[in-house]
């Protein structure tokens, strides 16, 4: 009787562990040799904030890519999940510092920001207003530690479409993918009203939006590429594109990089992988002109 064997499973060359005290939010890997030297042109540490809902092994297709780009840096991965719109803040918040300590520990080094759709925009905010909270009264809160920023199909609006899209990307049941779609439907409705009645104007996304331009989240001397798609069906390509004409306007140095691919998969499809190394690599070579 004969048998087929399948391959093994690929071996990953970075392997993470959670961060003390940051819950489920956060995941660090270390080089393999800490006590190699890392060359003064390449990244300290390189910041990803996955999307909403992302497994780890989809991560992972980034962080052994960067592994092959730059094998001497930190990774440092930001998760993003679905419940935020009802954890509790205080718990929220709790778990956020302990991961905020670490990666303000390289504030003045060279770090590669690189930020996955609305999941990974609203968590970098997050991340920096964690930090804040973190600071003695009195003192000014920094700025995310960042020497250059990827966005990558992001930021988008918030509208309700494209967030139940969002929220429900990574669900494979169908009930349960209907059930939460009705749901955030049903979030954004009352958010709307509430906001209505109390005076309030802005949600969730447009304060990320606008959080993402200040300079105490980002600092305006750091540039950024936005990579992004006229056929992703969650970010709509026109509210990058808003958000870059924003950037612009106050004066930051912005790189645009557009595909013809799915929401956060702009390295699929020929060629497509190559290209995106290449606007990686001149993401890094600008940010460290820069700084």
């Amino acid at each position: 009787m004969s048998s087929t064997l399948s391959p093994p499973p690929k071996l990953l060359e970075r392997q993470f562990t959670p961060i003390q005290g940051s819950g489920k939010y956060g995941l660090v890997s270390y080089p393999f040799n800490k006590n190699t030297s890392i060359p003064d042109e390449e990244p300290e540490l390189i910041l990803i904030f996955g999307w909403m809902g992302a497994r780890v092994p989809h991560i992972q297709k980034y962080t052994e890519l960067y592994n092959k780009l730059y094998p001497s840096a930190t990774q440092i991965v930001v998760r993003s999940y679905e419940d935020f719109l009802y954890t509790n803040s205080t718990q929220f918040y709790k778990e956020m510092m302990p991961l905020a300590k670490v990666v303000d520990d390289y504030q003045g080094k060279r770090v590669l920001v690189h930020v996955f759709s609305n999941g990974g925009c609203l968590m970098l905010t997050y991340l920096v207003e964690a930090s804040h909270k973190a600071t003695p009264l009195g003192s000014p809160g920094k700025p995310l530690p960042a020497t250059t920023v990827i966005f990558d199909s992001c930021p988008g609006s918030g509208d309700v479409r494209s967030s139940m899209r969002a929220f429900t990307a990574g669900m494979k049941n169908p009930a349960a993918k209907y059930a939460f779609a009705a749901l955030i439907a049903l979030v954004f409705t009352v958010m709307r009203w509430y906001r209505i009645l109390t005076g309030r104007s802005g949600d969730h996304f447009d304060t990320m939006r606008k959080g993402l331009l200040a300079p105490a989240v980002l600092g305006h001397s750091v540039p950024r590429t936005y990579i992004y798609s006229d056929a992703d069906l969650i970010i709509p390509y026109k509210t990058v594109e808003a958000h870059v004409e924003d950037s612009r306007r106050l004066g930051m140095t912005v790189d645009v990089e557009k595909f013809h691919t799915p929401h956060v998969q702009h390295i699929r499809g020929e060629g497509n992988l190559a290209r995106y190394i290449d606007i990686v690599r001149s993401a890094w070579k600008q940010g460290v002109s820069q700084s």
